[in-house]
């Protein structure tokens, strides 16, 4: 793969691959590293990449990676402030979040990729590297969580 259709392919995803990045890593200049690294490493590696149909999730992947290294490294996770430049999210946007964040990383990652990313449960588990019935399980465990949770918000 040349330069230039590394740089078509992978240009465009860069608003993706933000979004999943910051659901994990949870602090947006750790996010925004985490993709610079993912991109660089994917550049190196894409003489490697065999079928350049699975581009999308195969940089994907190597996001996730970077993440959970970067997490490791640092051991634990602390957010820092925010500067000038990010925007505020709406109050709504904050509440999905919150219970988002409210479930274990393989739970809000399934469900990020699915219902805010739009990813096929197919590609996820193959990005995830699990089974396609642990992506079934997370979806339907993860979602019954929020819905308990929505429920007993209503009912205080």
């Amino acid at each position: 793969m040349d330069e230039a259709s590394f740089l078509n392919r992978a240009v465009p995803l860069q608003q993706q691959m933000y979004r999943m990045a910051f659901s994990i890593m949870k602090n947006h200049f750790d996010a925004e590293d985490a993709v610079q690294d993912a991109m660089l490493k994917a550049w190196r590696k894409a003489d490697t990449l065999r079928n350049e149909d699975v581009f999308t999730p195969w940089l994907k992947t190597i996001l996730r990676n970077q993440c959970i290294e970067s997490l490791r490294k640092t051991g634990r996770f602390v957010p820092m402030e925010m500067d000038g430049f990010y925007q505020e999210p709406a109050e709504e946007t904050l509440e999905v979040q919150e219970l988002l964040d409210s479930l274990n990383a393989a739970l809000r990652q399934t469900l990020w990729l699915h219902d805010g990313e739009g990813y096929k449960m197919r590609e996820i588990a193959e990005m995830m590297r699990v089974p396609l019935t642990t992506v079934r399980s997370r979806l339907h465990r993860g979602r019954n969580c929020i819905r308990d949770k929505i429920a007993s918000a209503i009912d205080k």
